[in-house]
């Protein structure tokens, strides 16, 4: 038998639908599917789902939040008659879609509970037969050892804070499970799979993630782990978990074992563009209210013949009442003529600003570097041609102008 939704979708292959949408961030997909499980009166089921991908799927604590989520939805259906809350199912969907995705917790559980080839007896004897050896990384300015190796300190952050939490896990249960580790050195066939295993952690999760930095108001450089040369075309991170190709301009500092460099999107983006968008999107939106604005004016012409004559109302005549409702249509329809009119004229003043805004260099750009050596250079030629006599001062204040235009030159440059 074949369980059906409430548009006839099967069950199973809603949930399947949902789960994979979410897997690949297509919020639409998995909106809808996961409200069609909801309002099929499957909504606990819906929760468990969500709960489930966000460990299987997604990376970090996601799973707290979908917990705050599911505690609203409970909350306002507590004392509700009819079910409510399909908002907390849409913004849960919302963040398991937009956030960071890893399955490693997946490949881990997998790895433990499906290895049906090994003697779990035989591997403890094993484990404490073949003793690890203690990894390199824990020799840092924290142990003796360390110390007397001359480990710097900002060594110890580097080593323990470039691999994510995970990591650690994955060695705890891997590398501390001497089973694996003893199998792997002396009997690699039965250790395949392990190997398999540990491999895939070290690749997927050690991972150097380059990430935004905040160098000045509307400014932000690439913060990296290693060096790139200018040209080169890197990935950064935005802290919500969304990965942006971008091309690296020029090397701004080195602090603290991280380079800092500028950088520019690879698809072209930065503020021209975004505000050349804006200007666009307002023209559009201009566009629209002109035309809702012509559909209501014509609307309130509707009974101008009639209206036109000036002709009284009469009172207990059977006309009366549709008199008074073309006077009051024509009036409130010339009134919302009237406000798109204004919403139109908002949005093309709005529109023309973008469109200025759109042709500026500010610090958020690489090359405005280039820009602003020359705009110094030139208030320098100025500020020393007011000096000598080779410009004419327009007014008094004309040198304190110039010697201002200076220091701001140099303070942008």
């Amino acid at each position: 038998m074949i369980i059906r939704t409430v548009c006839g979708y099967d069950f199973f292959e809603v949930s399947s639908a949902m789960q994979k949408a979410i897997r690949r961030a297509d919020t639409g997909v998995a909106g809808f599917f996961a409200l069609e499980l909801w309002a099929s009166g499957y909504r606990d089921y819906v929760w468990k789902r969500l709960f489930t991908i966000s460990a299987e799927d997604c990376y970090g604590i996601i799973t707290k939040e979908i917990e705050a989520l599911w505690q609203g939805h409970e909350l306002v259906n507590k004392t509700a008659t009819e079910p409510k809350g399909r908002i907390f199912v849409s913004k849960a969907v919302i963040l398991l879609c937009e956030c960071r995705k890893n399955r490693d917790a997946d490949h881990l559980q997998n790895f433990i509970y499906d290895r049906k080839d090994i003697d779990i007896e035989k591997w403890i004897n094993d484990v404490r037969r073949y003793p690890i050896p203690i990894p390199d990384y824990t020799f840092d300015v924290h142990t003796r050892k360390g110390k007397n190796m001359g480990e710097p300190k900002k060594n110890s952050f580097r080593k323990n804070t470039r691999r994510y939490n995970l990591v650690f896990l994955v060695y705890s249960m891997i590398w501390f499970n001497p089973v694996n580790q003893s199998y792997l050195m002396m009997k690699p066939r039965l250790s395949s799979c392990g190997f398999i295993i540990f491999h895939i952690s070290q690749t997927n999760l050690i991972k150097k993630m380059n990430t935004y930095y905040k160098f000045a108001p509307n400014v932000f450089l690439a913060k990296c782990d290693e060096k790139h040369e200018k040209g080169e075309t890197i990935e950064v991170t935005t802290k919500y978990g969304k990965e942006n190709e971008c091309i690296v301009f020029n090397l701004i500092y080195e602090r603290d074992g991280f380079y800092y460099y500028s950088i520019v999107r690879a698809d072209g983006f930065n503020v021209q563009e975004w505000a050349k968008q804006r200007a666009e999107r307002r023209h559009e939106w201009a566009t629209s209210a002109v035309q809702k604005s012509c559909e209501y004016y014509n609307k309130s012409n509707k009974d101008k013949d009639f209206l036109s004559l000036g002709e009284p109302i009469k009172v207990g005549h059977h006309s009366e009442k549709r008199h008074r409702k073309a006077i009051d249509d024509a009036w409130n329809n010339m009134g919302k003529s009237v406000e798109f009119s204004d919403k139109a004229a908002e949005h093309e003043r709005v529109a023309k600003y973008w469109e200025k805004r759109a042709n500026t260099i500010n610090l958020s750009m690489p090359e405005s570097i280039d820009f602003y050596e020359h705009k110094l250079e030139q208030a320098k030629e100025y500020h020393e041609g007011l000096k000598s006599g080779k410009y004419r001062r327009e007014h008094t204040y004309a040198m304190a102008y110039a010697n201002k235009a200076v220091k701001e030159a140099k303070k942008k440059l």
